[in-house]
């Protein structure tokens, strides 16, 4: 992998952004590594306004706003604008490990067959969560409609079944 393009929409979420972009902007990478494109879905805070303070910094972030609402038109169109063939996609709630990049790269992902590069998604709660979030997590360290996740620290297969990528752009 030469380099990635990190995608997050976001919607009336700035507080959130911000510390995610902080966790993007902390890590040690080349800034050629990666950019940063942050698509806006109709925000009425200081979404654009968080972006900007950054990008006066980093060349690598990018702002784009679509009054549509919805994280797959956020997704889509970032991929559209993305200019790496690795997509990272995250959501704006993400505080990223300071070890994200390093462990990414360190990947070989020049065999072909590998289409999709997962890391552990762990929880982080405002609130106290129900009962059952409990229970299901300690029981199977995944509650995969919620989007955690930790599957350890080893390779897992993941069937792809088509080329999402070409069927958006087209």
């Amino acid at each position: 992998m030469d380099a990635i393009s990190i995608i997050i929409p976001t919607r009336n979420r700035q507080n959130y952004l911000l510390k995610c972009l902080e966790s993007i902007f902390i890590q040690k990478c080349d800034l050629l590594k990666f950019e940063v494109i942050v698509v806006d879905n109709g925000s009425s805070d200081n979404t654009r306004s968080v972006v900007e303070n950054y990008s006066i910094r980093f060349s690598n972030l990018h702002y784009y706003y679509c009054d549509v609402p919805g994280l797959h038109i956020g997704r889509h169109l970032g991929l559209k604008k993305s200019n790496f063939e690795w997509l990272a996609f995250l959501d704006d709630d993400v505080v990223l490990d300071k070890g994200w990049f390093s462990a990414l790269f360190s990947t070989n992902l020049s065999d072909s067959s590998i289409k999709l590069v997962a890391s552990r998604v762990l929880p982080s709660f405002e609130n106290i969560p129900p009962s059952w979030i409990y229970k299901k997590w300690l029981k199977s360290k995944d509650i995969f409609e919620l989007s955690i996740i930790d599957l350890g620290d080893y390779l897992v297969n993941v069937w792809v079944l088509s080329d999402c990528r070409k069927k958006i752009l087209n």
